[in-house]
């Protein structure tokens, strides 16, 4: 048992030894580069679309027309009047 953890211990030094040691890295040196700024900025631009979509979506959500389905389901018979009419005035 002895000779064969003494027989590991050898094969491990080997192994690290022949395992070539990387250059040192110099950490101010290190950046993106252009692949890491192109990224970057395609994504800012898919931003930029997908937020105006959410805009122009939200623009075009009748609010009206669904509190007026509801109503409808609900049974109540109860018209609710689209933002933009206004009331009549009384002619009596």
């Amino acid at each position: 048992m002895i000779v064969l953890l003494h027989a590991m211990g050898h094969i491990g030094d080997f192994v690290a030894a022949a395992t070539p040691q990387p250059a040192p890295v110099d950490d101010d040196k290190v950046t993106p580069g252009w692949l890491g700024l192109g990224i970057l900025v395609a994504m800012g631009i898919a931003v930029v679309f997908l937020v105006r979509s959410m805009q122009t979506r939200l623009r075009n959500i009748d609010v009206d027309r669904h509190a007026r389905e509801r109503a409808a389901r609900q049974g109540t018979g109860a018209a609710v009047p689209l933002a933009d009419d206004s009331p009549e005035p009384d002619k009596n």
